[in-house]
């Protein structure tokens, strides 16, 4: 069977192109089959793009791209693996398919376009890795949650809103303290959040702030759980913030700040640092919850 580098053409810088590879369906144990298109970013189909990261680079294994091998990472196999549908097609943009990664000029040329590769999907995966039993209970924590009942309209930023939202919805930090009110059962659900889901090495990739910033929808996925990313971010926030500070703590909010006064620094820096305030600034116009 042929190599990989037959697969690709010279892009035409000056049209904006653009490659998309569609996942062919088929069950868990089936060979990985995907089809790769080239197109435009004036015009083109629906599409989905990925937020990974691409792993040991050591340790590859073939997938068939248009009839021919390309030597994929374990992580992406396995994401490609968890994305890919029964029943029908799933078009995506994954950079390490849909970039010759032999040419330096057209990965620096894709990489210039990437904010509007990742802004015109219809939807941006955010791939975490394998699940394991910590993720599993982490995303049975971050379900449990209760809902805010009423969106929020504020241009300032997310957390100037979150601000606002503490103040104004006291109550459901009542309900995720309640939640969390017993401290070995608060402290088992918090440590499977941070070592299932926050720990992993995508929150501290460098292109994490750019793919997310300018992505019109995200969820968040780990081996087979899913999660939307606005909820995940209302959640996170509302855990670094806290509860009204003029009003007196409950027994769980004060351990729980307890808790997250070893991990409030981390947490804010991968999710209410940079990457969510730079969000605000390229899309002002979005509401916090459409982060």
């Amino acid at each position: 069977m042929p190599l990989a580098q037959p697969l690709y053409s010279m892009l035409d810088p000056t049209a904006s192109c653009i490659r998309l590879v569609t996942i062919e369906p088929g069950s868990w144990c089936r060979e990985i089959e995907c089809t790769l298109q080239t197109t435009s970013l004036h015009e083109h189909e629906p599409y989905e793009a990925l937020s990974y990261v691409w792993g040991n680079q050591t340790a590859k294994t073939p997938i068939k791209l248009n009839g021919c091998l390309l030597e994929a990472t374990t992580n992406l196999i396995s994401a490609i693996r968890h994305l890919r549908l029964k029943l029908r097609r799933r078009t995506m943009w994954i950079d390490a398919i849909c970039i010759n990664q032999l040419d330096p000029e057209e990965r620096t040329s894709q990489v210039n376009q990437m904010r509007e590769i990742y802004s015109q999907a219809i939807m941006t995966v955010i791939w975490l890795g394998d699940g394991n039993l910590a993720s599993k209970i982490g995303f049975e924590f971050l379900r449990a949650t209760p809902v805010l009942a009423e969106p929020v309209e504020n241009p300032r930023g997310l957390f100037s809103a979150c601000n606002d939202r503490r103040r104004e919805h006291t109550q459901y930090t009542t309900i995720l303290c309640g939640i969390l009110s017993d401290q070995k059962m608060g402290t088992f659900f918090l440590c499977a959040l941070f070592t299932g889901i926050l720990f992993r090495p995508w929150w501290a990739r460098v292109w994490t702030l750019r793919e997310v910033a300018v992505s019109k929808k995200l969820i968040m996925k780990c081996g087979n759980d899913e999660f939307s990313w606005d909820r995940f971010v209302e959640i996170a926030s509302m855990l670094v913030l806290g509860s009204d500070p003029s009003a007196s703590p409950s027994p769980g909010m004060r351990w729980l700040e307890s808790f997250l006064s070893g991990v409030e620094g981390p947490l804010q820096k991968v999710i209410s640092g940079p990457m969510l305030s730079a969000s605000m600034s390229i899309h002002p116009e979005r509401k916090p919850s459409e982060i």
